[in-house]
């Protein structure tokens, strides 16, 4: 990877008007940039806006765009809320020397279709703060097909504690998943997100209908939920797995993290 010209921001302003007038590429962790073989002609380091924080704002939970995975992983606010939940999560994630580097802006706005992190976050109903436009739903974001210049300022989700589960299949322990589920109940219902169909994380709206405002559904309305989600979804194949073997996981996956959220 080879920059031209790099510049180190300090206003969102002044990085947003280099991405919209000079096209330039935001640096954050910079993660996968840094394993290809691009020339740049203008990179825009963020690193000095001030983006890296974990804050209880109201009846929600603010996270910076530059924190890192790994202060995610490891912070008490967090854990304090949802227990383990981001530590199993983002435990898959390669490796700790990653985690340090990549982060949460990162991550979402790539919409990466391989992202545990993207499906986590949506089914936890997150919202971004996009510069410059304002709040947007995650789920709206990953299902456009494209936004335009912006900048992502930070992430906000659910403050009081959220019952919710992750379940992933991989071939390894920190390899890319071959699919990926966060099911949680919040007071509006339960949100299933299913991931790496290898496709952008998507909800499963006829499998959440089903499940309905029941925060402890019996096990024949979970299997029903569950067969639905694999029914609704569209899944593809790539060098991990085909069509057929992540559509007949995805069903095993949901049902196991919609019974874990719901104990």
């Amino acid at each position: 990877m080879e920059f031209h010209q790099l510049v180190l921001a300090q206003t969102i302003e002044e990085a947003y008007e280099a991405v919209k007038d000079r096209g330039a590429t935001i640096l954050g962790g910079a993660t996968w940039l840094r394993i290809t073989a691009k020339h740049l002609d203008y990179a825009v380091d963020i690193s000095d806006l001030g983006l890296s924080y974990i804050r209880e704002t109201g009846d929600r939970i603010e996270i910076g765009a530059t924190t890192t995975l790994r202060s995610l992983e490891t912070d008490s606010l967090l854990a304090s809320r949802y227990g383990g939940l981001f530590a199993r999560t983002l435990g898959h994630i390669v490796g700790v020397q990653l985690r340090n580097l990549s982060t949460l802006g990162g991550s979402l706005a790539g919409r990466y279709g391989f992202s545990d992190v993207a499906t986590l976050f949506l089914a936890l109903g997150a919202q971004l703060d996009i510069y410059p436009s304002g709040l947007m739903n995650l789920e709206d974001y990953m299902a456009a097909a494209d936004h335009g210049p912006h900048l992502i300022r930070s992430v906000s989700i659910p403050a009081h504690p959220v019952p919710a589960a992750f379940q992933t299949i991989r071939i390894t322990h920190s390899d890319f998943p071959i699919l990926n589920v966060a099911a949680a109940y919040t007071n509006r219902g339960w949100r299933i997100a299913v991931g790496a169909r290898p496709g952008r994380a998507q909800l499963a709206k006829s499998a959440m209908q089903a499940l309905g405002t029941e925060a402890k559904p019996g096990a024949d309305l979970i299997a029903r939920a569950a067969q639905l989600s694999a029914e609704e979804l569209g899944f593809g194949k790539d060098i991990r797995a085909d069509e057929e073997y992540r559509k007949t996981v995805c069903p095993v996956l949901v049902r196991r993290a919609v019974e874990e959220a719901s104990r």
